[in-house]
């Protein structure tokens, strides 16, 4: 199990960057404010690739203590090698416009950084 910490230090996943075998498990950890988590298309950023997953919003207080298992957790399983991106599709404040994104075995050409840049040059809120 791979533990992902969602929002605790700001628009944030921590780790963005991960690498994944088949069969492990991508456990998302929400923490204050609202965000979900999107597995997203690379070539159109912040829009879900289809048949995708999507966690659902995750509304978190605050002074929030996440301490798992609770229910502010969201469990992917890896079923692929293949590079997949993630991002929080909370519009209010453009999560992730504003970086909040992660890849999932990332190669040269399907990495994070690459994914933001073109995130970051969308127009409106994403």
């Amino acid at each position: 199990t791979i533990k992902v910490a969602v929002g605790k230090s700001g628009l944030t996943f921590d780790p963005n960057s991960i690498t994944a075998k088949v069969g492990d498990v991508v456990e998302f950890n929400f923490y204050a404010k609202n965000h979900s988590v999107v597995g997203g298309d690379f070539l159109n950023p912040c829009k879900p690739a289809e048949g995708s997953f999507f966690s659902g919003f995750f509304p978190t207080g605050a002074n929030a203590v996440n301490v798992p298992p609770q229910s502010q957790v969201f469990r992917l399983t890896v079923n692929s090698t293949d590079p997949i991106v993630f991002y929080c599709s909370q519009n209010t404040g453009s999560h992730c416009k504003n970086g909040m994104a992660g890849v999932i075995n990332p190669t040269t050409l399907r990495s994070l950084s690459a994914y933001q840049t073109l995130a970051k040059a969308l127009v409106g809120n994403a």
